[in-house]
């Protein structure tokens, strides 16, 4: 299986985000025009990002099964959809104050990653 496509696993990221320029009207999750992007990244540096048809738990759940191993440490944001992720590995979740993770434990790297990919898409 090529290093592209085998599942990660060890201490892994997970995240979601939307890509699309500026949109008059709603905002956020149901904005017209965006798409719906989840991402993982493994604590190497190697990184998977996917669109998804929807925000919810269905889709999260179907990309995680796809592309990590059971057993795996996951770290996530505290959104609902990833409350099962316990059956799977561990689960970290990350608690923010003024978005700014409390304690040591983070998502820095599929953060760091959303930004840099938005950036260097802005101009398309």
């Amino acid at each position: 299986m090529g290093e592209q496509v085998k599942p990660f696993e060890g201490a892994i990221e997970c995240d979601e985000t939307t890509f699309g320029g500026a949109r008059k009207g709603k905002r956020g999750w149901g904005a017209a025009g965006k798409v719906i992007v989840f991402g993982l990244v493994k604590r190497n540096g190697q990184v998977k990002a996917m669109p998804i048809p929807v925000h919810d738990r269905v889709s999260i759940m179907r990309e995680i099964e796809a592309h990590t191993h059971e057993g795996a440490l996951y770290y996530t944001d505290q959104w609902q959809a990833y409350a099962t992720l316990k059956l799977r590995g561990e689960h970290v979740m990350i608690r923010k104050e003024k978005d700014r993770p409390v304690g040591r434990a983070h998502i820095n790297g599929i953060e760091g990653f959303w930004s840099y990919a938005k950036n260097w898409l802005y101009p398309y």
